[in-house]
């Protein structure tokens, strides 16, 4: 899947993502492949009394320079992946 972030500066950066699980309904997970950060994570969806528990986990080695240029679009990543779980849940439960 290819995909296009906000990097320094605010330009645009190639992060493509390959699916590296998918194994519907339970588990789907992601590598990235390409871009300057190159995180690894995944969504599990498990059945609960109330509904579906979604649990969402990223890991990305940001160290160093890297740290210093990226460790914000990785934050800013993350928040919009946890935003969009949000808006999911608020459109599913209304």
């Amino acid at each position: 899947m290819h995909q296009v972030v906000a990097g320094p500066g605010g330009r645009s950066i190639g992060a493509d993502i390959r699916i590296t699980e998918y194994a519907a309904p339970v588990r789907y997970a992601f590598a990235t492949i390409a871009g300057p950060v190159r995180p690894v994570g995944g969504y599990t969806f498990t059945e609960t009394p109330a509904g579906t528990s979604v649990t969402f986990a990223l890991s990305a080695d940001v160290t160093g320079v890297k740290k210093l240029l990226m460790g914000a679009a990785v934050q800013r990543s993350m928040d919009g992946e946890m935003a969009a779980l949000d808006r999911a849940r608020a459109l599913l439960e209304s």
